[in-house]
């Protein structure tokens, strides 16, 4: 098996988490007054927001809990972007696809703008406060459930907030565990363009467009 093929799931699994913080920015719905999630807002006031996070999950070979650290950085439009600082991976996606850098393998692999499809899906509810399929219900605590309600996102995901609207943790489903994102350390600042969301292949590193 090429080593493209094997890095393939991988991928796909970090836009998916790139998918599901978009949950996080997108769900400001401006038709709903005292909705509690402020991310939206201040992303759209900034144009910039930025975070640490860190992901816990139970690594599906051994078993074991595993913890991944890394740095997420959110532009308007469309742009996101996730750096893992201990194996200097880093995954760009815009409107039109992106890029995930794997120095391991010394790989850069391209990312079509239908990989990025449902990161899209949830940037509409950014826009629109709603998108098709995804039912969002306010729950006590400063908690938000997201359910999927015809194939157009996770099954269920909970969101829960800060005092101050930010999103301190996600929880989401995957291959029948749960996977959770803690967030903290928020900051808002002027965006710096799609040069920064953009990423070119280093010198021999090999370009591998994602099947």
């Amino acid at each position: 098996m090429s080593r493209a093929r094997l890095a393939t799931g991988f991928v796909l699994a970090l836009v998916g988490c790139a998918s599901s913080v978009m949950v996080t920015v997108a769900s400001t719905p401006s038709s709903r007054a005292g909705f509690p999630l402020r991310l939206g807002a201040r992303l759209r006031e900034a144009g910039r927001a930025e975070c640490s996070f860190v992901r816990s999950a139970v690594d599906s070979w051994t078993g074991r809990p595993t913890q991944t650290r890394g740095r997420l950085i959110l532009e308007t439009p469309d742009r996101a972007r996730l750096d893992f600082p201990s194996t200097g991976e880093r995954v760009t996606l815009r409107g039109d696809g992106g890029e995930w850098l794997q120095p391991r393998l010394k790989q850069l692999v391209l990312l079509s703008a239908t990989h990025a499809s449902e990161a899209r899906r949830w940037w509409q509810l950014l826009i629109d406060g709603s998108a098709p399929g995804i039912d969002v219900t306010r729950r006590p605590g400063r908690r938000l459930m997201f359910r999927s309600v015809a194939g157009a996102g996770p099954d269920s995901a909970s969101l829960e907030l800060d005092a101050a609207g930010m999103p301190t943790r996600l929880r989401v489903p995957d291959a029948g565990a749960w996977v959770e994102y803690r967030f903290s350390g928020w900051a808002f600042g002027r965006a710096r363009g799609d040069s920064a969301f953009r990423q070119r292949a280093p010198a021999s590193f090999e370009r591998v467009e994602l099947p």
